[in-house]
Formats: structure tokens, C-alpha cells, sequence
């Protein structure tokens, strides 16, 4: 379930922020858009995104993405979000960012089952975990060792007794496994949050990773688990970490972090067609 916002915004402030920067953009219509759990969202006019924090622990985050998304834009072939101004709101003095808007849907349930697809999403990966950052910040959520994610998973698993009852056993079990493997790879730029809603398809192709706000450097299996999501063929699972290249050790950390992702996601579901989906992911995975 979405947090409610903590932090408020109006088209007042959106304008006036417009205004200050210039007097075209300010006169364009401002339309809510489904905002995330962090941060608000409005297109302007047709052409461009407005982002705001609506939690106090998005803040860090958006400043992250501005920081760092003139590097991004250079390194992945696949389109991110150009950042075209930045500032401070005028009353909360929180961070805003004005971005040029990118057709496309969500992901959500869509699943890759071509090789085009395939080698498209570890040119990415490669793109993204090649890049040399040196002003990136610790996350202490993401690209750290499973095991810090032990008490987390534990609470989401406890929700999940009562919906899929049948398969406690076994995701404990699996992950009792996984979580204990260590990082032995050196650790890379990561996105950090490659979930369905930041990933962008048109015509069921990929074209857009959006959100960078979760960029940290770490374990690259944390990035490496959306493979299990995407791609459901084993075989083409197999080619991309082939192709990429993992450890033997990295594949089975990214069966871990797909694991937990999927258990997180199953654990905050409130949609009978999503509990079917992530109960199948989850199965694949243990199987």
C-alpha cells in the first residue's frame, strides 16, 4: 500500500517554480499524474514532468538523481529521464526537478520472451554496472549483503502465512540459502530499484528506465535479479548472465534479491491478478 504524503504541493508552487525559470513553461497546463510512493508527479504541457519529494526520506533521493543525471544520459543507451531544471520549492525550500516527459507504459506484468529483449536488457546492465561513479552515496537498502535484509524479509514473510501458506517452507529454505552467500565481485553502480513501474515499454519493447534516485554503488546482484522478473525462459536467463558474464556465486545472490523483491511485492499486494502473479514468480524461482 502507497504511504500517504507526508509533504504537500500545489499547482500554485509548481507555477510559481515555473514562472521563475521561465514564463512559457509557467503559462502551460499542469496536470497530476499517479504519483509514486516517493514523490509527486505532474506533466507539463505535453513536453515535460515535474517531480517533487512526498516523503521526507525521498528527499536524498531526488537529489541523487539530480546530481548525477547528466552522467546517466551519457553512459545508457536506453532513454533516461533528461533533467532540464532544478531548484527549491519557495515554502518548503524541498527539491524539485523538471524532466523532458518519455512515451511509454509501465512494464507492470509484461514478461520478455525474446532474444532481441534479452540482449537488450544486458547491454544495459552492462552499460549501468561499467559506469565509473565516484560521488555516489551508501544505500543502506540496496547492493548491500542479503543479510542485512534478513529482518525485513522475515516481516514480509510472517504477511505472507495467511496467502500462500504452501510455500513458506521452501522460500524460507531457499533464502536461508541465498542470503548467506557473500559478495565476492567488486562492487558496481547500480540503479537500485529496476521494479516493473520504472521500467518504460512501447510496443512491448523496452525503451525507458526512469527513477534514479535509488543509484548507489554496490553488489551487482541487486541489479541482476530483475533478469528474474523480465525473462521467465530459463535459457534466456542463462544467455544474459552469460553474456554479462556473472559468477556462479552472483547468479544465486540475484536468485536472492529476485526472491525478496518478489516477497516484498506479494507481502504489499492488494490485487487478486498480482498475488496469482507473484505467487508464480516466486514458485519459478524456488523450483
Amino acid at each position: 500500500m502507497r504511504p500517504e504524503p507526508e509533504i504537500d504541493l500545489s499547482i500554485d508552487e509548481i507555477r510559481a517554480c515555473l514562472k521563475a525559470v521561465d514564463s512559457r513553461l509557467a503559462a502551460q497546463a499542469i496536470t497530476s499524474m499517479t504519483s509514486g510512493w516517493d514523490n509527486h508527479m505532474y506533466r507539463i504541457g505535453q513536453d515535460y514532468i515535474f517531480r517533487s519529494p512526498r516523503r521526507e526520506v525521498a528527499i536524498p533521493l531526488l537529489e541523487n538523481e539530480i546530481r548525477h543525471s547528466s552522467q546517466i544520459n551519457k553512459a545508457i543507451s536506453l532513454q533516461t529521464p533528461i533533467m532540464v531544471k532544478h531548484g527549491l520549492l519557495e515554502i518548503s525550500n524541498q527539491p524539485w526537478a523538471l524532466q523532458k516527459y518519455i512515451p511509454g507504459t509501465p512494464v507492470g506484468r509484461t514478461e520478455f520472451r525474446t532474444r532481441s529483449m534479452a540482449r537488450c536488457w544486458c547491454t544495459f546492465l552492462k552499460e549501468l554496472h561499467t559506469l565509473s561513479m565516484t560521488t555516489l552515496s551508501h544505500n543502506p537498502h540496496r547492493g548491500v549483503p542479503l543479510k542485512n535484509k534478513v529482518d525485513d524479509f522475515n516481516e514480509y514473510l510472517m504477511r505472507l502465512e495467511k496467502i500462500v501458506p504452501h510455500l513458506i517452507s521452501n522460500v524460507q529454505q531457499q533464502w536461508d540459502v541465498w542470503s548467506d552467500i557473500p559478495i565476492e565481485t567488486k562492487l558496481v553502480t547500480l540503479h537500485g530499484d529496476l521494479h516493473p513501474w520504472n521500467i518504460l515499454k512501447d510496443n512491448e519493447q523496452i525503451v525507458a528506465v526512469i527513477d534514479w534516485g535509488d543509484m548507489t554503488k554496490g553488489d551487482p546482484a541487486t541489479d541482476l535479479a530483475s533478469i528474474f522478473y523480465y525473462f521467465p525462459n530459463e535459457q534466456l536467463q542463462k544467455d544474459i548472465f552469460d553474456d554479462y558474464r556473472a559468477s556462479r556465486q552472483t547468479v544465486l545472490r540475484a536468485k536472492g534479491w529476485a526472491l525478496y523483491i518478489f516477497v516484498a511485492l506479494l507481502a504489499h499486494t492488494k490485487e487478486h491478478t498480482e498475488t496469482e502473479f507473484f505467487e508464480r514468480k516466486i514458485e519459478e524461482l524456488i523450483s
